[in-house]
């Protein structure tokens, strides 16, 4: 059981990296990989497999924690006060978003379990941010991935010097394409890395020089699709 208040010891950065793990073990379970499983079917393969961990695990949230607050596109909201977090809730059967190339231009479409949980692991491990899986509510129609997230103080930036913080600290560039996510939202790029749905309500500025992603869709490319995007700057 998972309490309003609890510090949940499943909440753990473990339990992020362990749920991609049985996924990816689900989808290629002889070893042939996941390139039989049509389109249309991975989303529904790939919850299975998040259900099964979740049962193994011990991470199966139940269906009366409900969110305090709707939120954006993606996620419904609970502040844990004594924590100083926020639980985040996927939309019931939603995944968030992520940037895909389904007719060889960069789109906005639904995610999957798996490409969800690997942008949450990749805002970790690139923001040094703390973004932890605290379970799953196996429902269906309604199931929903359960994370918290640390509660950051400070104010949104000025457009202006958001957009000169990740051009001078990072190098990234920004690309000319539609928004991706909020409709005055920007797309930027460094490396192999991207980063969609970049506006100031995404970001926390926590001091007069350091600003903080909170609710970005990064993502990592290679291959053609890196082409792709490369062209577009």
């Amino acid at each position: 059981m998972v309490s309003d208040e609890s510090k949940n010891p499943a909440s753990q950065p473990s339990a992020l990296g362990s749920a991609i793990e049985a996924i990816e073990r689900g989808l290629c379970a002889d070893g042939a990989g996941n390139d039989r499983i049509p389109d249309g079917e991975r989303a529904g393969f790939e919850w299975r497999a998040l259900f099964r961990w979740a049962e193994s695990q011990g991470l199966s949230i139940p269906a009366h924690l409900k969110p305090e607050r709707v939120g954006g596109r993606e996620h419904d909201l609970t502040f844990l006060s004594s924590e100083r977090r926020w639980r985040k809730f996927t939309k019931p059967d939603g995944c968030g978003l992520i940037v895909d190339f389904a007719d060889g231009s960069p789109l906005l479409l639904p995610a999957t379990p798996l490409q969800y949980l690997k942008r949450l692991r990749l805002q970790n491990n690139f923001w040094g941010d703390d973004i932890r899986l605290e379970g799953i509510q196996i429902q269906t129609p309604g199931a929903r991935m359960i994370s918290t997230q640390p509660d950051v103080q400070g104010e949104a930036p000025a457009l202006d010097f958001l957009q000169k913080y990740l051009r001078e600290e990072f190098g990234f560039r920004k690309f000319n394409i539609a928004p991706m996510g909020y409709y005055k939202s920007q797309s930027y790029l460094m490396g192999r890395f991207a980063m969609f749905d970049v506006h100031p309500a995404n970001f926390v500025q926590v001091s007069p020089e350091i600003i903080l992603p909170i609710d970005v869709i990064m993502m990592e490319f290679e291959g053609n699709e890196l082409t792709i995007l490369q062209a577009s700057l």
